[in-house]
């Protein structure tokens, strides 16, 4: 069985930052952190059709990561399970029909 690992070696021009930071990026779209490591946005030089396939790329692999811990042996609480399908399900329902500066992707369960 293949474990996940993260790098631990950091190249001297990259700043670690925490899970919570990478998470926070991650989910609200930003793309720099500044040197007092607050999170901040470049101007997305993507085109719509660039931008929808990214985010429906992003939605597979999301789908597909959290599949396992929709098995019924998978060791998860009835709580931890519900909030795992309504992920899901948020992420079936993601993008919506709408203008593509509004879409905001669902919040993992953590």
């Amino acid at each position: 069985m293949m474990s996940l690992s993260i790098d631990t070696k950091i190249p001297e021009d990259c700043t670690e930052i925490t899970f919570q930071q990478w998470h926070e990026a991650l989910h609200s779209g930003a793309n720099c952190f500044d040197k007092d490591l607050k999170v901040f946005y470049v101007t997305d030089t993507r085109n719509s059709k660039e931008r929808i396939a990214d985010e429906r790329a992003w939605r597979d692999s999301e789908l597909q990561r959290t599949y396992k811990y929709m098995t019924l042996d998978y060791p998860l609480g009835d709580a931890e399970r519900e909030a795992v399908r309504a992920y899901r399900q948020a992420l079936r329902d993601y993008p919506r029909h709408k203008p593509i500066d509004d879409w905001r992707r669902p919040d993992a369960p953590l």
